[in-house]
């Protein structure tokens, strides 16, 4: 998807659970039909109300219901989950939006945006890639693969090593974002 406007939802992509467990006693089919419309309805409405703010991927921290990904399917929008808080951050700074703690419209300064999103396969390994290729991004991601862990083990100290070593050395980090940029 090119063009990506983003919401990342840090809770699920589901209905609110009570805190405390509750008894309904419902006496016919029509109760329950209209007990499950309802449900319906208001997961409905909240992703309609998300996909008319201008969103078109949303990133969820938790659980995504199979009724969500029905909306979400109907206004066409690309739904994430990603249950890592490392990564949701990461991807929160690459876009520049605001993790939402709560099911609803995201505001303009909650909403990110990024030049691309799409699945890719690196090795056998599908990955979802946000490729943002105008301004600073302020993170790069490399991709090591290697035959052992005790190889990318290694290959990770050697990087995290001369990244370090970058930081303190304006010139080796020029040398080294030239390097990687090719």
């Amino acid at each position: 998807m090119t063009g990506a406007r983003i919401a990342v939802i840090a809770c699920g992509l589901e209905m609110a659970k009570t805190e405390t467990k509750g008894t309904v006693l419902l006496k016919s089919a029509q109760e329950l039909l209209d007990f499950n419309a309802g449900e319906e309805r208001m997961m409905e409405q909240c992703i309609n109300e998300i996909a008319q703010s201008g969103v078109n991927v949303i990133v969820s921290g938790g659980a995504v219901s199979d009724l969500a990904l029905h909306f979400a399917e109907r206004h066409n929008l690309m739904v994430i989950k990603e249950a890592s808080k490392f990564n949701l951050r990461r991807l929160c700074q690459v876009t520049a939006c605001r993790p939402l703690t709560r099911l609803g419209i995201p505001t303009p300064e909650e909403i990110g945006s990024c030049d691309e999103v799409s699945v890719e396969e690196i090795g056998s390994t599908k990955v979802c890639v946000f490729r943002r290729t105008k301004g600073d991004a302020g993170i790069t991601t490399l991709v090591i693969r290697g035959s052992s862990q005790n190889i990318l083990d290694d290959i990770e100290r050697c990087v995290g090593a001369s990244a370090s070593s970058a930081s303190s050395a304006p010139c080796s980090s020029l040398a080294l974002a030239r390097s990687l940029t090719r």
